[in-house]
């Protein structure tokens, strides 16, 4: 699923929830059908800005096209790019490598426990499991943790060294999962991604 698939569905989903199903009160006169992008944010536990973000589709600018251009059927796949494309991996300090590894195995377990045989998730596990040899090894001897957000330097080809957290949101009863990568605002690496995002949209 790419960005703009990523926020049609999420748009598509919040026009057709009302309050009362996830437990809130219908309060007042609603312009649009749905739960509110505030709602649905506070419901997330992240900020109203951050999740508008994503119901619009944007952020592309960390990864640009190594990611996009990734093989096998599955652009923008992070768990994918990193195990089989070596240049996602060149991207990242490799002090952090292990970090990220563990991370993607974390997600991918999460996403296992809510799959079926037929779901998306269980065959990029099997897929990634015959692709990578590191992956298969990872995935056989890596007990079951919790995902926790951690930090990492990403050596962008034009912005330099960026500074990057990488949180999960879970969405069980949807069975999607949403890895974000940021900046910390008021950073230097926040503001070389401005600098990046406003050499793309020229």
């Amino acid at each position: 699923m790419n960005l703009n698939e990523l926020g049609s569905f999420l748009r598509a989903r919040r026009e057709a929830l009302r309050p009362a199903e996830v437990g809130l009160t219908d309060q007042g006169v609603r312009r649009t059908p749905g739960l509110r992008r505030e709602e649905v944010a506070m419901l997330a536990g992240m900020s109203v800005v951050r999740y508008g973000r994503l119901e619009r589709g944007s952020g592309a600018e960390l990864t640009g096209e190594t990611v996009a251009e990734l093989g096998g059927g599955r652009p923008s796949n992070i768990s994918w790019g990193w195990f089989t494309d070596p240049r996602v991996a060149a991207m990242v300090d490799p002090r952090h490598h292990d970090a990220i590894s563990q991370a993607c195995i974390s997600q991918l377990r999460t996403a296992a426990g809510w799959a079926g045989d037929h779901h998306p998730g269980t065959r990029l596990i099997a897929d990634l499991t015959r692709a990578s040899a590191q992956f298969a090894r990872l995935w056989a001897t890596t007990p079951m943790t919790p995902f926790k957000p951690i930090r990492v330097t990403v050596n962008h080809p034009v912005a330099g060294p960026l500074d990057i957290s990488i949180e999960m949101v879970l969405s069980p009863s949807a069975r999607h999962r949403v890895v974000m990568m940021r900046p910390e605002p008021g950073t230097a690496t926040w503001q070389h991604l401005k600098e990046l995002r406003s050499r793309i949209e020229r």
